[in-house]
């Protein structure tokens, strides 16, 4: 797999990577939300459905992302989808096999069976320290603004609308 480092200048593509965005995990039964008296109260989704200015505590990481949105719209849209990349192990729960013969052979007949995930090879360059995946299984935040493309050593500043995962 080649990876390109596109100019700046250039709009945001379909499969463009995107490090680091931030991904949050919610609970609907179990929420941490700030009460009146400055603590924190466990709560669910259906008691606080109707009030306004919630503010909740959950935990946060940063995360691989990347562009879902086709072309045409992402040059138009104020708002791109993203799909989160992740280890090989946490998207696909499969076992890695120690030989490269049998990586190819998963690889060719797990990606052909289950079209949740798309495999991303170890790529130091671009800051893929190990096997990496896709995660098809549905779209976790997206972003607004002015984004640039990913580069290996640089951070991007823009306001993003975090999607949570419901777990």
């Amino acid at each position: 797999m080649i990876f390109e480092y596109p100019d700046k200048s250039q709009p945001i593509r379909q499969g463009d990577i995107f490090y680091p965005l931030p991904l949050m995990a919610l609970s609907l039964n179990n929420i941490a939300v700030l009460s009146e008296d400055g603590k924190f109260k466990q709560t669910s989704w259906e008691m606080i459905k109707n009030e306004t200015n919630v503010v909740v505590n959950a935990p946060i990481k940063p995360v691989w992302g990347v562009v879902a949105t086709q072309d045409c719209d992402s040059n138009h849209a104020p708002v791109i989808s993203i799909f989160e990349i992740g280890t090989f192990n946490e998207i696909t729960k499969i076992s890695q096999p120690s030989k490269t013969k049998s990586w190819v052979s998963l690889i060719t007949q797990k990606s052909r069976l289950n079209a949740r995930w798309f495999y991303l090879p170890r790529d130091e360059t671009i800051g893929f320290k190990e096997r990496m995946a896709i995660n098809f299984h549905g779209i976790h935040f997206k972003l607004e603004g002015n984004w640039h493309h990913f580069k290996s050593k640089s951070n991007t500043t823009s306001r993003l609308v975090i999607i949570p995962r419901l777990i």
